[in-house]
């Protein structure tokens, strides 16, 4: 389950032709402990990064706001994979640091821009970071450090990681109260029940980009509408991941969902290139 949590980074930050990606089975393969000791220096030293993906509304096409999305530029590695260094951050701990440092920076950079042009901006939690027994008060304290309006956040959570449902329950209770939207990533992959979905307080539903790639096949047209229906249905957003062809933007729009993000529109940016963008 949390190489499947961990695949999505992969599968959000393909198809730039500048980014090779580091081979975990190539000649250079250091272990997790040695990962996990270049993570830590790595974060000192300004190595890690964040690009943003738009998210638009699929029938104006009018920008909503900006997922952010993790990198790490190694100085002898290149550009290292999410999908290996996140799941070492992960199994080791340093997930919390990390996770800190991403919502920090995240809502520094974009506190300006979410304030005045209501963009709201959309951050990944891990299995680890959910569950940190402080996380609401972190990041109110983050929101007060930065400035940042914690109603123009989102946090991605997904279904794997709802596994412990009382616990669960409780702290996107307390995440709602602080005024942050929850958004259920990667519906339909994991084993939550829909009864239990209903219960808790989310305020958005992503279509997983893998049912979007199959839109245009019997299965995937009848998988995609099924999950609208269902958002619109509780009462949720609906928000389609991996949009890279006109005929899945036109397939959504007929069937109401409601925004998305993929290459079609934009893919994962720098903040320079994000607000020459916007001024575009």
């Amino acid at each position: 389950m949390r190489r499947a949590d961990f695949a999505l980074y992969l599968a959000k930050e393909k198809s730039s032709d500048e980014v090779e990606w580091f081979d975990w089975h190539a000649d250079i393969q250091p272990n997790p402990f040695v990962l996990e000791q270049e993570m830590v220096t790595g974060l000192k030293q300004r190595q890690f990064f964040l690009l943003y993906q738009p998210q638009v509304h699929l029938r104006s096409k009018v920008l909503l706001g900006f997922e952010a999305l993790l990198r790490w530029r190694h100085p002898r590695w290149g550009i290292i994979s999410p999908m290996v260094f996140l799941e070492v951050a992960e199994k080791s701990g340093f997930i919390i640091q990390l996770g800190e440092w991403m919502l920090t920076q995240a809502m520094r950079e974009m506190g300006k821009l979410t304030a005045e042009q209501g963009y709201y901006l959309s951050v990944n939690l891990s299995m680890r970071q959910f569950y940190q027994q402080h996380l609401p008060e972190l990041i109110l304290h983050i929101a007060q450090e930065t400035g940042f309006q914690l109603s123009q956040l989102t946090l991605e959570v997904t279904e794997t990681m709802l596994g412990h449902p009382e616990q669960a329950a409780r702290q996107l209770q307390d995440l709602h109260q602080l005024g942050v939207r929850v958004s259920l990533d990667d519906f339909g992959t994991g084993y939550s029940s829909l009864s239990r979905i209903s219960h808790y307080p989310l305020q958005e539903l992503k279509i997983d980009r893998t049912f979007v790639q199959q839109i245009g096949t019997e299965k995937g047209d009848a998988l995609v509408k099924t999950i609208i229906n269902l958002a619109r249905h509780l009462d949720l957003d609906v928000v389609a991941e991996g949009i890279e062809k006109p005929q899945q933007l036109r397939f959504l729009r007929r069937h109401y969902c409601q925004a998305g993000q993929g290459f079609l529109f934009a893919p994962p940016l720098s903040l320079d290139d994000l607000k020459n963008l916007i001024r575009s």
